[in-house]
């Protein structure tokens, strides 16, 4: 099991760093139950690092408070990076595009599965993109 996080403004629930070789690494976190119904918005985030070709390296799938629109929205996804033992160190959230993708969710937590899917699908789609 990951990490235990209880927060406010945003909170991660799965992330993964994308190897070179095509292979993925993540973690889960668990979520007491009592805060993840008290956030409402669910992101699935693409992470591009733009230090020489732009590639997409990692992805979060998070709660916030925040919807991508607020200025403040990148410092949230920058805090999540932070936080994250596999994520910290080897993400540079200065050289990076964020690609967040809100998610409607409504019921029980997502999975795992559903987790890792909806990367999988938002990895695919922004990996065709050029970070602007």
């Amino acid at each position: 099991m990951g990490k235990v996080f209880s927060a406010a403004f945003a909170m991660p629930l799965l992330d993964c760093l994308f190897d070179a070789d095509q292979s993925a690494t993540h973690c889960m976190y668990q979520v007491e139950p009592e805060t993840y119904g008290s956030i409402d918005n669910v992101y699935v985030v693409c992470i591009a690092d733009n230090s020489a070709v732009t590639q997409i390296r990692a992805g979060l799938v998070m709660k916030s408070d925040l919807t991508h629109t607020d200025a403040i929205f990148p410092y949230a996804v920058t805090a999540a990076i932070a936080s994250s033992p596999i994520l910290a160190g080897k993400i540079e959230p200065q050289r990076c595009t964020f690609f967040p993708a809100r998610i409607k969710v409504d019921g029980p937590p997502l999975t795992e599965p559903e987790m890792l899917q909806l990367l999988a699908q938002h990895y695919s789609q922004f990996s065709f993109r050029c970070a602007c």
